[in-house]
């Protein structure tokens, strides 16, 4: 999932990243579309959980994009690239050899999918009653009950949901293995409307055999998603041969748990499984 921010810097869980701070251009007098974007997702909270506070919302922040698809009420910008819009004025133009184009570019649900910043359609709903069991061995990090929290579905307990998403597996430029996962939630408002806030997460994510390799260890403070990148060092992965001759299959396993703020009863359990190729 590619959402609105991004930090890949591994840093200890007591620095705390707030998703916002320093990703914004900095210029007298100048309001991006981003910088729009961020003080919509400070104030969602202070609108959407009151009566006619939706409409009021939407009507200040115009300017984003406000699909109202089934019980989703989120606002999304409305360009499909998150660094472009910090160039960009409030009506989503921008000046190129003097003239002004618009870049607005999202306009449809369907789009938003293909960015992977909706919500999976498959409802886990976590119920009040009874305690969640632990579905493997091992330490937990986090204060609250361990939950399993599968990859691609989204959990609702009341009024909160999350969901997890797992990121394809990429080369950089200097041939080395990346991966991640994504941490995304929503809050449910007034007459059921669901929506994007900002919210604190922490996390402890380790890879290869035993777990012994800590990958991610750090909290950040923001609107979701809260995205997290790691490298798949060697030997944290289970090599398979395939038909070709040197040709392997890589799969690398392990295990992330997160605390969210808004469901602190509970440490969720995301199971990790990436798996890509390579000649040796």
């Amino acid at each position: 999932m590619k959402a609105y921010q991004s930090v890949s810097t591994r840093q200890g869980s007591d620095e705390v990243f707030n998703n916002d701070v320093n990703k914004t251009l900095c210029i007298d007098g100048f309001k991006s579309l981003y910088d729009i974007f961020v003080d919509a997702m400070r104030d969602a909270e202070s609108y959407y959980d009151r009566e006619g506070g939706y409409e009021e919302f939407k009507k200040k922040y115009a300017s984003l994009y406000f699909p109202e698809y089934g019980d989703d009420y989120s606002a999304y910008l409305p360009v499909s690239d998150p660094a472009l819009s910090k160039f960009l004025n409030s009506d989503g133009e921008i000046i190129i050899d003097g003239e002004t184009v618009n870049m607005k570019n999202i306009s449809t649900y369907e789009q938003l999918r293909e960015l992977g910043l909706t919500p999976p359609e498959e409802v886990v709903i976590i119920s009040d009653e009874g305690s969640p069991s632990n579905t493997r061995a091992g330490d937990v990090f986090f204060p609250g009950a361990p939950f399993q929290l599968l990859p691609d579905k989204t959990f609702q307990m009341n009024n909160r949901r999350i969901w997890v998403t797992l990121d394809d597996v990429t080369v950089d430029n200097n041939a080395r293995t990346k991966a991640g996962f994504d941490i995304c939630f929503r809050k449910k408002g007034f007459l059921g409307a669901w929506y994007n806030h900002w919210a604190l997460t922490k996390t402890y994510a380790h890879i290869g055999p035993q777990g012994l390799r800590v990958v991610d260890n750090k909290t950040i403070d923001g609107y979701s998603s809260h995205d997290h990148s790691f490298f798949l060092v060697n030997g944290t992965e289970i090599s398979t041969p395939t038909t070709t001759p040197g040709y392997y299959q890589k799969d690398v396993y392990g295990e992330a748990q997160i605390y969210y703020d808004a469901l602190r009863a509970y440490t969720f359990i995301v199971p990790l499984h990436y798996r890509f190729f390579r000649w040796w």
